[in-house]
């Protein structure tokens, strides 16, 4: 709902967390933005809809700076620079046009430091992180099965974590109740923790 402004916070971040639902629950609807009526759990048709939204917005970014690159082509000073960035902003430009991540593009060194600079949305790592019912924390579902194809072909990353499971530890008080639901629950640490795990990898922290 923060539309833009969100865009923008999203900006600074060096890895997308994209939550996508993997459960099924008669009595939480799975709303389409574009229909606003009940749909059936599609988390495929879920990650296209975000990924081209984020698509459409490094697409924006990309013509502004092709405009002001252009300008500088006319410029004895910077012409070579501008020729250079304008090469990356055309194999941007037509990866995007199709919707598809700019962190896909075929570059160089010397251009991913011209892309890198653009800070586009679809050029972060991404991790999907699979939302699950309980009983498929552990091996996942036909759900998560769908994200970590989608997320094998784009070289991302995707964990199981179960939302609600992860609400119940965080309502305990103590690390030992903690430590004791888990064991109850067959699982050797929380969704959080292998959120984390998984996020600072991406990040190549440790």
């Amino acid at each position: 709902g923060l539309g833009n402004k969100f865009l923008s916070h999203i900006r600074q971040v060096g890895v997308i967390a994209h939550v996508v639902r993997c459960f099924d629950n008669p009595d939480i609807m799975h709303v389409r933005e574009d229909s606003k009526v009940e749909a059936p759990v599609d988390p495929a048709s879920d990650i296209e809809t975000i990924n081209i939204e984020l698509a459409l917005a490094d697409l924006e970014t990309v013509e502004k700076r092709r405009a002001k690159t252009e300008k500088l082509l006319k410029s004895k000073d910077q012409a070579k620079e501008a020729k250079a960035e304008m090469e990356v902003l055309d194999i941007l430009q037509k990866l995007l046009t199709d919707g598809k991540a700019a962190r896909g593009a075929e570059l160089t060194d010397d251009q991913l430091v011209i892309a890198k600079d653009l800070q586009l949305l679809t050029m972060k790592k991404q991790l999907y992180v699979c939302n699950v019912d309980e009983d498929s924390v552990k091996a996942g579902n036909k759900y998560s099965k769908v994200v970590e194809d989608i997320a094998k072909k784009e070289g991302s990353a995707a964990i199981l974590v179960c939302g609600k499971l992860e609400a119940e530890i965080a309502a305990l008080e103590t690390q030992a109740e903690r430590d004791e639901f888990l064991e109850m629950a067959g699982l050797e640490e929380s969704g959080l923790v292998k959120l984390i795990h998984a996020a600072y990898s991406l990040l190549g922290l440790r």
